[in-house]
């Protein structure tokens, strides 16, 4: 009887390991990729990408690979010809996005010693080495008996994290920034829904005269038009897999730099009076916190202070309303975020007064990192997404403070 028992408890155990499937990468006939776990069923293929379910039918897989990430990246990294620089560039690429800097700084690197004057590599590079920075960014070990405390004085070290968008949330962010043009993005879809809304959208046929015209658009577009088209509930079946650009943009190029500046722990990173009004997660150590940061940079606006007044820079004839807001997409030099990081001197709206700030852009709109957060303000469509849920950050749970001598 035991050994009956037993055996039957090692079946279930079996069952469960089979049904967690195994690590791989699906590639479809419409040219859809996913990496993920992969479950293989009878008549379906279900892969779970970041704990994203995606069930594919037969009919539609191309081929399965099986193995983890690391393992088919460094297979097929080592298959590379030795003087091949544009092959370790996709390879980085690759690995950038799947978040693994480490390997995406060892491809770009001996591409670099490759071709050591191509610009693409150096920039990719030094967005992948500031990441790595960004991201390895680690509480400070201690040993029994002691308390960790950084090098700074005077500082308070908030106890709690932050309530971060849910997976839902951000994937709603992706979304409505995601544009027709990208040809990075990928996109998963689920539940048959470029059918059901194929068929739901007649006047869709004066563009797309049959289904498979439709499934043979890039999977982008196929997103975009259902997002935008079709009803809610179809929206909630296209799964953005990983960033679109301005999101990409945003996580390599800006966001250490608004954090770098703003959001230190004596600043809007921490738990005083400045976080109180406005905060931002610091570190954003995992893709929710960047899209967080995101999301709160778009909706966060404010009383403009000495109201609406004319535009200096085209006279009486335009004005700017009494409300600002932290991104202005329709008139970007006067986001706050950017007039804020002005000293007095350059800015059309002053920094509240704070003892020692005198802004983060030192050479004012000449600085390089004014330019870079403007270049990318200006890059969002003029059109601010409703994003359809409410949010607000705070701090889960208690916070204590611990003041340092």
């Amino acid at each position: 009887m035991r050994k009956s028992w037993v055996a039957a408890a090692i079946l279930v155990v079996a069952g469960l390991v089979l049904a967690d499937g195994k690590p791989g990468l699906v590639r479809t006939k419409a040219g859809v990729v996913y990496d993920g776990t992969v479950d293989e069923k009878t008549d379906t293929v279900v892969v779970n990408v970041r704990g994203i379910d995606t069930s594919l039918t037969r009919d539609e897989v191309d081929s399965i690979t099986y193995g983890t990430f690391d393992e088919r990246w460094t297979a097929a990294y080592d298959a590379l010809a030795k003087t091949d620089a544009a092959g370790r560039v996709a390879a980085g690429r690759q690995a950038f996005d799947m978040q693994r800097y480490d390997l995406a700084e060892r491809a770009l690197r001996e591409a670099q010693a490759i071709e050591p004057n191509n610009a693409e590599t150096a920039e990719l590079l030094k967005t992948t080495m500031n990441q790595r920075r960004l991201e390895s960014v680690k509480t400070v070990p201690t040993t029994p008996g002691t308390t960790a405390t950084p090098a700074s004085t005077a500082t308070t070290k908030p106890a709690a994290g932050w309530n971060l968008l849910t997976a839902d949330q951000v994937n709603r962010v992706k979304q409505l920034e995601l544009r027709d043009t990208e040809t990075k993005t990928r996109v998963a879809f689920s539940n048959n829904v470029q059918k059901h809304f194929y068929d739901s959208n007649p006047r869709l046929a004066n563009e797309f005269p049959s289904f498979q015209a439709f499934r043979s658009a890039s999977s982008v577009v196929q997103a975009g038009r259902i997002i935008r088209d079709g009803a809610p509930e179809l929206a909630k079946d296209v799964k953005i897999v990983n960033d679109p650009e301005i999101i990409a943009d945003f996580r390599n190029s800006v966001q250490s730099l608004i954090l770098q500046g703003c959001a230190t722990s004596q600043c809007h990173g921490g738990s005083g009076a400045a976080a109180m009004k406005f905060a931002l997660v610091s570190p954003a150590a995992e893709p929710a916190a960047t899209y967080t940061n995101f999301y709160v940079l778009q909706s966060t606006k404010m009383s403009r202070p000495g109201g609406a007044k004319p535009l200096s820079q085209t006279g009486g004839n335009t004005v700017v309303p009494d409300v600002a807001f932290m991104i202005d997409r329709i008139r970007p030099d006067q986001s706050a975020l950017l007039q804020f990081g002005l000293s007095d001197q350059y800015a059309e709206m002053k920094h509240p007064r704070v003892r020692g700030y005198n802004g983060i852009f030192p050479r004012g709109r000449d600085d390089p990192k004014y330019k870079a957060i403007l270049d990318f303000v200006q890059k969002l469509t003029p059109v601010q997404p409703d994003y359809g849920f409410d949010y607000k950050l705070e701090r889960k749970g208690p916070t204590t403070a611990t003041t340092q001598p």
